[in-house]
């Protein structure tokens, strides 16, 4: 008698790609490890598989659509041509340099101790003197002293 069972672990061709590399089990076809067409970006399109040409793009995102990364670090993410493009990163700036900060990517901004002291923190006033952290404190700087002792040449003035 003539079989037309192939052996076991023989390579099948349905014809359909996205089925992954079929075998034949028994005498019967078996579908392979199916194709994953997910690129995981957001901003192509939902990716689908077809049959014959395998993993296919889906349709863009609308320029400006949101597609955060869950770190609010790096600012609202927005799809622009089919790629998710960093918005603006989070400022943790807030004028006070003897206080460090970081920004953690689920809390945002956060404080990360005190700069050492000594730490310079010019307020942009050279007539006040140099200022320099002390305990997560900008303390004031010693004023210039602009007298020559000179009565006869006038006021001197620190401008």
């Amino acid at each position: 008698r003539v079989s037309d069972e192939r052996p076991v672990s023989t390579q099948s061709t349905w014809g359909d790609v996205c089925n992954g590399n079929e075998l034949c089990i028994s005498g019967a076809c078996q579908a392979g490890i199916s194709l994953t067409c997910d690129d995981g970006m957001f901003c192509n399109g939902i990716e689908t598989c077809h049959s014959e040409s395998g993993c296919q793009l889906g349709t863009h995102e609308n320029d400006g659509t949101l597609c955060l990364d869950d770190d609010v670090c790096n600012g609202s993410e927005v799809c622009a041509a089919g790629d998710c493009v960093a918005g603006s990163p989070l400022s943790c700036d807030d004028g006070n340099p003897c206080i460090l900060k970081t920004c953690d990517a689920v809390d945002g901004c956060e404080s990360d101790g005190m700069a050492p002291s000594g730490t310079p923190c010019p307020d942009g006033d050279a007539c006040n003197g140099d200022e320099f952290c002390v305990e997560g404190f900008c303390g004031t700087g010693t004023p210039l002293v602009c007298d020559d002792g000179e009565f006869c040449n006038g006021a001197e003035l620190a401008r």
